[in-house]
């Protein structure tokens, strides 16, 4: 499992475990088999792909959106967009945006 605790500038793809501690300028996509756990912050979006996983303990300041992995929220988002898959929105999780969009 890799650990990120800088700022990293830009948008990654995931395709392995990862924990991030630190922040992310960019987008992040989770790829089929990737494992995101996320305690720092993403500055823009969050994509799950079919197969990807994310737990988000921390912040997504942009939408969330799951197109078919498994998805935990108990930290913030800006919104969650669950398409396919599994999502979770734990009762003390922030979501700015609670508007259902499919």
């Amino acid at each position: 499992m890799r650990t990120i605790n800088d700022k990293i500038d830009g948008d990654m793809s995931i395709s392995d475990a990862v924990t991030v501690h630190g922040m992310l300028a960019g987008d992040i996509t989770v790829l089929s088999r990737g494992e995101l756990t996320l305690y720092g912050m993403c500055c823009q979006q969050l994509v799950i792909q079919p197969g990807g996983q994310a737990i988000v303990h921390g912040m997504v300041l942009g939408r969330v959106t799951n197109l078919g992995g498994r998805l935990e929220i108990y930290g913030m988002v800006g919104g969650v967009v669950g398409l396919a898959g599994e999502t979770y929105v734990a009762p003390s999780a922030l979501v700015r945006d609670a508007t259902p969009k499919a």
